[in-house]
């Protein structure tokens, strides 16, 4: 017989015992919907909203999920630092200014039909293809 003592590991009460401190209940996210990145963010977010101030959902999937939240600014900067730093080794390396814009002008394009094409093979923006759009930049 199932009984309350299989969730005592669940539940925290005060020093003094006399009132309940917090509690944990388990649940899973599932849905083919999720799959996308757009998509499960919406769903963490709406969850996380609709709990505020009496909960904080929690699942090992929003640790990922996370991660999408920030790859856009995080990969844009990346990039800009990277072309800085190209831009900047290059003009002086050449000791030419006109010919580091050109020089970087041209990486950039690289970069960017790299990234327009990764779709049409099948490469998803995550944090493996960021670490490699970032390190084509500097290549």
């Amino acid at each position: 017989p199932r009984s309350a003592w299989q969730h005592i590991d669940n539940i925290r009460w005060n020093d003094a015992g006399d009132a309940l401190k917090a509690s944990r209940v388990g649940f899973r996210v599932r849905g083919d919907a999720l799959v996308d990145g757009q998509n499960a963010m919406d769903a963490m977010d709406s969850l996380r909203g609709a709990l505020k101030g009496v909960a904080f959902p929690w699942s090992f999937a929003f640790v990922f999920w996370e991660s999408y939240k920030v790859m856009v600014p995080n990969i844009t900067k990346n990039i800009a630092i990277s072309g800085g730093s190209v831009f900047v080794l290059v003009t002086i390396m050449i000791a030419n200014i006109q010919l580091g814009l050109l020089v970087t002008f041209a990486i950039a394009c690289v970069d960017v039909c790299m990234m327009g094409f990764m779709p049409f093979i099948g490469v998803q923006l995550n944090g493996v293809s960021l670490i490699c759009v970032v390190l084509a930049v500097g290549l």
